[in-house]
């Protein structure tokens, strides 16, 4: 499984809630500074356009992104039952394919809900 532009679909928000209390406070403050109220703008030579906000993905580039992306994977990961699965950042690869359907379904519930 190959998640397209997988890294621009981590939504901070989101990922904050689901990892809040079981990482330190300080840990939890720079990870969302990291990932919230980011902006970004477009220059060419002398022009420039107007700032936009982001409102999710994960820093592409950086080395906290693959990490911090695995970490939002393997809680989607973490509540499949009887699967094996070998992954890092956006590749991944099913050991069990008679339980693909649960993870498309979980994928799928993901999007449907915001998370993805």
């Amino acid at each position: 499984m190959n998640l397209s532009a997988a890294f621009d679909l981590l939504r901070a928000d989101t990922f904050r809630t689901k990892i809040e209390g079981k990482i330190n406070q300080n840990l939890m403050n720079f990870i969302s500074g990291f990932l919230e109220k980011r902006k970004f703008y477009v220059q060419v030579g002398e022009k420039a356009s107007k700032t936009y906000a982001v409102d999710r993905g994960c820093p592409q580039g950086s080395v906290l992104g693959p990490l911090l992306f695995n970490m939002y994977v393997n809680i989607a990961i973490s509540e499949l039952d009887n699967l094996n699965i070998t992954a890092y950042a956006d590749d991944s690869y099913v050991v069990k394919k008679n339980l693909i359907t649960q993870l498309i379904h979980i994928l799928k519930s993901w999007r449907q809900s915001g998370w993805l």
